[in-house]
């Protein structure tokens, strides 16, 4: 799960996790609450 008020950093950070094998990006959040939501709704293993 990637968070970040700033949707060029998400889209910067998704396409390079996005190339690594294993990594999938499941939810992406442009605020604090946005990304309890989706982290509570997605349960990642990794918030960046």
């Amino acid at each position: 799960m990637i968070v970040d008020d700033h949707e060029v950093v998400r889209f910067g950070l998704k396409n390079l996790l996005m190339r690594q094998p294993g990594w999938d990006v499941v939810a992406e959040a442009g605020s604090v609450a946005d990304a309890i939501q989706q982290a509570e709704e997605h349960r990642p293993d990794v918030v960046v």
